[in-house]
């Protein structure tokens, strides 16, 4: 008879004692028994109700840039992709591969500060003349990262450019690079 009664007073105990208060509590549902509880001393109190201080400041975007992509290789060498990632959102797609080939992959509001712009390009080779022909076919996978730095309240413009690394000791697959190419524009950004 004594164990549902037992029961019962201890499901109450552990109801109430969280809305008592800080201190320690005793309860005693039989006569010779007593609990006593601790409830802890730090609130660990409601994320709702924080004060604004304490939340994670959001920063304005105040900054405006342009990202271009150019295909600066040259007629050895054919572009056959190529993908843009900025912060780890794809950009809009590269659509003008032909040589010399400029696409805007980006314009709009930035936070000032750094970001990443992540590049992979796909290139096959092309036989030059009759006699230059070990190109043919010799396709090359490139991925590269660059950082942007966009200052405060100004509007950047960055080229990121495919081109061709010439030179007698060059390895093969070695002779595509990524560059990246930045513009500060003179008039600020405006804060309307």
């Amino acid at each position: 008879m004594w164990k549902p009664v037992g029961v019962g007073c201890l499901w109450l105990a552990l109801i109430a004692l969280p809305h008592l208060g800080s201190s320690a509590v005793h309860v005693s549902p039989t006569s010779g028994v007593q609990f006593a509880a601790a409830v802890p001393a730090d609130e660990l109190g409601d994320p709702f109700l924080e004060a604004p201080s304490t939340q994670r400041k959001v920063e304005i975007p105040s900054a405006f840039a342009t990202v271009h992509f150019k295909n600066g290789l040259d007629k050895t060498l054919v572009l056959v992709g190529a993908t843009l990632v900025l912060d780890g959102e794809p950009l809009a797609p590269v659509t003008d591969l032909r040589v010399q080939g400029d696409n805007v992959v980006f314009t709009g509001y930035v936070t000032p500060g750094n970001h990443i712009v992540s590049t992979h390009l796909t290139c096959t080779g092309r036989k030059r003349g009759g006699v230059f022909t070990y190109m043919k076919g010799y396709k090359w996978e490139i991925a590269d990262e660059h950082t942007l730095v966009v200052p405060a309240k100004r509007s950047m413009v960055f080229t990121v450019s495919a081109r061709r690394h010439k030179g007698v000791n060059v390895p093969i697959d070695k002779q595509v690079e990524v560059s990246v190419y930045n513009e500060l524009l003179p008039e600020p950004v405006s804060e309307k």
